[in-house]
């Protein structure tokens, strides 16, 4: 489970590869995005399900692995 301390301290950068999708939470704005492997990103609502799976199942990436076109592996 990501630690939610973090959604405070900063941007969040998600990958969750069971769905193939990353995530991107941005503190500013509190807005989330998300992007499908290969995919531009979109955005989507915070209580988004599969967002809330990324967050329980997902794993912290960097925002370089985020705007990858490759998996986290």
């Amino acid at each position: 489970m990501v630690s939610l301390e973090l959604f405070r301290l900063g941007d969040v950068y998600l990958d969750y590869r069971f769905e193939g999708m990353k995530f991107r939470f941005d503190k500013a704005t509190s807005r989330v995005f998300v992007r499908f492997y290969g995919q531009p990103e979109v955005e989507i609502a915070q209580s988004d399900v599969h967002f809330r799976e990324a967050i329980s199942a997902g794993t912290v990436i960097t925002k370089d692995q985020y705007l990858s076109d490759e998996s986290s592996q």
